[in-house]
């Protein structure tokens, strides 16, 4: 029997190990929300593939934690570049279809894994992108009039973690409560405004803090800084930080940029 060309059975394995990490990061998703301290035996065997096949994938926990949440902010950024792209004709009904898409690309699933691991300039960069793809929406959604002008992505991005908290019966009930919390929650952010809020929302620096930085000491000034670790630029509390990148260097990541917006 004539072989398959060299090229078609390459392409057949990429395929193949293209579908076996698709299921192994579905698991690692399920078992290490669940529980942190899930091993990777424990991924494995759910995933149904070998331990030593899983190790080749990905040659520790870290790699497999790292993989999943860069897939989970790439996809969540594509959520928010499709939606200001297709939001100009019913602006407000996209903004709600944007929730419940990166909401189901897995926004907020990941918080308990936050600290747990080195974040790296890569997480680090995609999580600025992603900040940015978000706030770009955002924006356009208050051009438009449909979303409240004191709102940012950041506290966008602080829904679906909230809403996420709520765990009620099985697993199915508890989606169904995660779509009837994310549909009640949705009009607080539509405009006119019912009223001020009375505090300021959080920083980019402050969420990206809770999964890779370091506090310095306050009062700490930037110029002080090492130049070989990134510049460190003062919070609005005072406080200077330095994100933990591999090999011991830091990267201070600005608030992302937006465009000005329209008079």
């Amino acid at each position: 029997m004539p072989r398959a060309p060299s090229g078609r059975r390459g392409g057949g394995r990429r395929a193949e190990a293209a579908v076996n990490d698709k299921r192994i990061l579905a698991v690692a998703a399920s078992v290490l929300t669940a529980d942190p301290g899930g091993s990777m035996a424990e991924i494995a065997g759910r995933a149904e593939v070998g331990i030593g096949s899983l190790y080749r994938r990905f040659p520790s926990k870290e790699a497999l934690i790292q993989r999943l949440c860069l897939d989970t902010m790439q996809a969540i950024t594509s959520q928010a570049r499709r939606a200001r792209d297709s939001a100009v004709d019913r602006p407000w009904e996209t903004f709600t279809a944007y929730l419940q898409g990166a909401f189901d690309a897995g926004a907020g699933s990941l918080e308990v894994l936050a600290g747990s691991f080195p974040a790296g300039e890569e997480l680090s960069a995609a999580a600025y992108e992603m900040n940015t793809a978000i706030g770009e929406l955002v924006q356009f959604l208050q051009d438009a009039g449909v979303v409240r002008s004191d709102v940012t992505a950041n506290d966008l991005m602080q829904l679906p973690v909230m809403v996420r908290a709520v765990r009620v019966g099985d697993d199915s009930r508890t989606a169904a409560l995660h779509r009837r919390y994310l549909g009640l929650l949705a009009p607080a952010f539509r405009a006119p405004a019912v009223g001020p809020l009375t505090e300021p929302p959080p920083t980019f620096q402050e969420i990206h803090s809770a999964w890779s930085a370091t506090p310095q000491p306050s009062g700490h000034p930037p110029e002080t800084a090492d130049p070989a670790r990134g510049p460190l630029v003062p919070r609005e509390d005072g406080q200077a930080v330095q994100a933990r990148l591999p090999g011991g260097h830091g990267q201070y990541l600005p608030e992302p940029p937006l465009r000005p917006r329209r008079r």
